[in-house]
């Protein structure tokens, strides 16, 4: 979980400070080093149907769901699709028998 809070951590600041170069924000999709945060939050993602910073809100919403009632594959699913669709490394999640039987992976 040190991935998430360290991801979390680097959003809050770039969000905070939007003005600020954070190395941590390379989206294979988007030039995100040439906008402003302005810029950014009105991306819109057609594979999730929403801009870029209610996507980041949904990420930091699932991770810290993922957080609180550990690891379930929907949960991990959906960080991966957020993930895919704004551009950014996607995270690589154990597949162990502690996530249940869900049919959606």
């Amino acid at each position: 979980m040190d991935e998430m809070s360290r991801w979390i951590r680097q959003y809050d600041s770039f969000r905070i400070n939007p003005y600020e170069p954070n190395q941590s924000w390379h989206s294979s999709k988007y030039d995100l080093e040439n906008m402003s945060w302005d810029e950014i939050k009105h991306i819109y993602l057609p594979e999730l149907e929403m801009e870029w910073g209610n996507a980041c809100s949904a990420l930091k919403k699932t991770w810290y769901a993922l957080k609180k009632g550990g690891y379930t594959r929907d949960l991990a699913w959906r960080i991966n699709q957020i993930q895919d669709a704004m551009g950014i490394p996607v995270t690589e999640f154990e597949d162990d028998d502690s996530w249940g039987d869900w049919e959606g992976l």
